[in-house]
């Protein structure tokens, strides 16, 4: 018979062996992004509960999940122009880059998951929480010489988003794959300002300079508006990115950005690559690049 001594060592082995065996024991790798985080996401799943019209009550509905979103948006142009003895040479660049999380509900119809953006709070809707971070920027100059005159314009304007966020997704019902979209959504106030000047026989001068004016196309994504001399924002601040083939060559149809690709299990969502249909093709290049992944709740629903 075994001390007692002996029967507390071998339990303490057997304790410390279950010990290693449950922190090495594999992830389930298909663990919904709902529940993953070992219940986390069900004391919030009232967030996404419906309620019921005629008691109030609050019924069960979707799951809360986050996403997670990385997002960049390159534009540029540069060209040569010539009429008579008048040149003109443009180059201009714009970006928007950053990175989001958001929470969301999530509902199973049609065989797909679903995604809401309202959640309740018992008594009605309510918005979800979302954080971002990130930069944008708008940066270029254009030179015109006519005879003896020369007016030479420059910005480099910037600041951090202000915002973003996927603001929908189109319901999948197994119809229309092509149909399916993401609605991105933008914002960054860009300090700093442009600046003018003007040399012609006997004259030499300088003058503040909207942004917006440096390529004067109220299509492109460097188009701006600003609010007073400091404070700028680009007038493109939504569009939807798209399932289906981007076309081969620019178009100027003004379609959205194609080439949305979505994992069969619903959690990764990724586009990357030139978006040649916009409205300011060819002379205006744009590369879109972006991942969403559906994960477990790390959001408070108070935002923090």
């Amino acid at each position: 018979m075994r001390s007692w001594s002996q029967a507390v060592i071998a339990f303490a082995i057997g304790g410390l062996l279950a010990a290693c065996q449950a922190e090495t024991a594999p992830e389930d790798a298909d663990a919904d992004p709902a529940t993953a985080e070992g219940g986390h996401a069900e004391a919030f799943d009232a967030a996404c509960a419906t309620i019921d019209a005629d008691t109030g009550e609050l019924l069960p509905g979707g799951r809360l999940a986050q996403l997670d979103i990385e997002f960049r948006y390159r534009a540029a142009r540069t060209g040569d122009m010539r009429s008579g003895d008048v040149q003109m040479r443009l180059d201009a660049e714009s970006q928007v880059e950053g990175t989001a999380s958001q929470l969301v509900c999530l509902w199973e119809r049609y065989g797909y998951t679903q995604f809401e953006f309202e959640g309740t709070n018992g008594q009605g809707p309510v918005g979800l929480p979302a954080q971002s971070r990130g930069t944008a920027f708008l940066r270029g100059e254009r030179l015109i010489r006519a005879a003896d005159s020369r007016v030479h314009e420059q910005v480099s304007v910037g600041g951090p988003l202000e915002l973003l966020r996927v603001g929908g997704i189109t319901e999948r019902d197994g119809t229309g794959p092509d149909d399916i979209c993401v609605i991105l959504e933008y914002d960054a106030a860009l300090g700093g300002e442009g600046q003018r000047t003007i040399t012609a026989p006997g004259i030499h001068r300088q003058e503040a300079m909207p942004p917006g004016e440096l390529v004067g196309d109220s299509h492109s994504a460097m188009a701006a508006r600003s609010f007073g001399e400091s404070e700028h924002h680009l007038m493109s601040r939504s569009f939807s990115i798209c399932a289906g083939e981007e076309p081969s060559g620019p178009t100027a149809t003004g379609d959205a950005p194609r080439g949305l690709r979505i994992s069969d299990d619903d959690r990764t969502w990724t586009r990357s690559g030139s978006w040649v249909g916009h409205l300011s093709a060819p002379a205006e290049t744009r590369t879109v690049d972006f991942t969403m992944h559906v994960v477990p709740p790390t959001l408070a629903l108070d935002g923090s």
